[in-house]
């Protein structure tokens, strides 16, 4: 049989392809994959530039490398009473239109906690002024889990978010020390959660 397709088209597939498995852009330190549902997701490494990641705790705060992760290496918080991390990133190169969660991607150092579902866990952080709780970190994928920060419809370009994550509560993580791998912007795939979105840009 005689294939039609061109050859544009061939390597439009498999654009498409290495982008749904996901592409690791080194110099930025940008994780991009499309989801499901084509919408485009991306994670910012937490060995980021200082104007993207700044860790106020110095003494609690290491750079390790790490093989589960994919940018090889994270950032390991040994007090997590006291995290101190001011978070600056952008919605660029996101799907226009799309309802995106913004998530903490992470790890306890204590394998056995990272491998639970859903954990109740009271994630203190400010948006600007205002103070706020995530409660729930969920399971994302066999190494890391994910707690999220906030919701928004992704209506224009160059919109800038500033997070400062203060503190997990020791009384429902056993553990004191964390691997944090980065802020991932996930597209919402359910339609319905856009009516409980805290941002719209």
């Amino acid at each position: 049989m005689r294939l039609s397709k061109t050859p544009e088209v061939y390597q439009k597939k498999d654009i498409y392809e290495k982008l749904s498995n996901g592409i690791l852009f080194p110099k930025e330190k940008v994780w991009f994959i499309l989801s499901d549902n084509g919408k485009a997701n991306k994670m910012i490494s937490a060995a980021a530039t200082t104007k993207q990641f700044s860790y106020r705790n110095h003494e609690s705060h290491k750079c390790r490398y790490s093989h589960m992760s994919r940018f090889g290496k994270v950032a390991k918080m040994l007090d997590i009473s006291n995290l101190k991390i001011q978070i600056t990133i952008d919605n660029k190169f996101l799907s226009p239109d799309g309802a995106y969660g913004v998530y903490l991607v992470f790890r306890f150092c204590d394998p056995k906690i990272s491998s639970r579902n859903r954990m109740y866990m009271n994630l203190k952080y400010k948006s600007g002024t205002e103070t706020l709780h995530s409660y729930f970190g969920i399971q994302r994928d066999e190494d890391w889990m994910m707690i999220e920060l906030c919701r928004f419809l992704n209506h224009k370009e160059d919109v800038s978010f500033m997070f400062l994550l203060e503190s997990f509560s020791r009384y429902y993580c056993p553990s004191g020390a964390i691997y944090i791998e980065g802020i991932e912007f996930r597209a919402i795939k359910n339609a319905s959660l856009i009516k409980t979105l805290w941002f719209s840009f």
